[in-house]
């Protein structure tokens, strides 16, 4: 599984009981996505929203001498109906009340819209949770009373306008100026 999916699936691997929350398709690549998930063990897909307009994400790996050389990607971003986008926050809702932790992974393809971000801070903030954001906008507003942000370089540069090293870079730089 790729998405947040993925991270779903990397923490039951942990012993972590995860309720997930997203929208797919309902055709083949979703139940393939809901199987894979079940064999993950400690998977709650019941927050997965399918639509039937919708294709599941599904990434095509093409791999030449043992390395990957391109991947093709079969995915819908366009916009989604209100009713999903209302059907989304709701099973958002349900998984906060269920959890003791929430992890918001934005991977910038529209589920974690405004509505349904400030929705679940807004119940996880009042249930007292912690909120874990993986960010994917270069305007981290959106993401206003989250606990925890964990953008890579890229992104913190990108949002923040300003130059993104390492210590080592930092000092090296200082070194070349004087």
């Amino acid at each position: 599984p790729g998405g947040a999916a993925n991270v779903a699936s990397n923490l039951a691997a942990l012993d972590v009981r995860v309720h997930l929350v997203g929208l797919c398709g309902q055709d083949e690549a979703h139940e393939q996505l809901l199987a894979t998930l079940a064999a993950a063990g400690q998977v709650d897909c019941r927050g997965v929203v399918a639509a039937p307009d919708r294709r599941t994400t599904k990434k095509l790996r093409i791999i030449g001498a043992r390395q990957q050389i391109v991947r093709v990607d079969h995915e819908d971003t366009s916009a989604w109906p209100a009713e999903l986008e209302r059907a989304c926050i709701a099973a958002a809702i349900d998984a906060i009340d269920a959890a003791d932790v929430v992890v918001l992974s934005d991977y910038g393809k529209g589920v974690c819209s405004d509505a349904l971000l400030r929705a679940a801070i807004d119940r996880a903030t009042r249930a007292g949770k912690r909120i874990l954001v993986d960010p994917k906008r270069r305007d981290f507003s959106a993401y206003s009373g989250a606990s925890i942000l964990t953008p890579n370089r890229k992104e913190l540069s990108d949002a923040t306008g300003l130059p993104c090293g390492t210590d080592e870079e930092a000092a090296a730089a200082v070194a070349r100026a004087q």
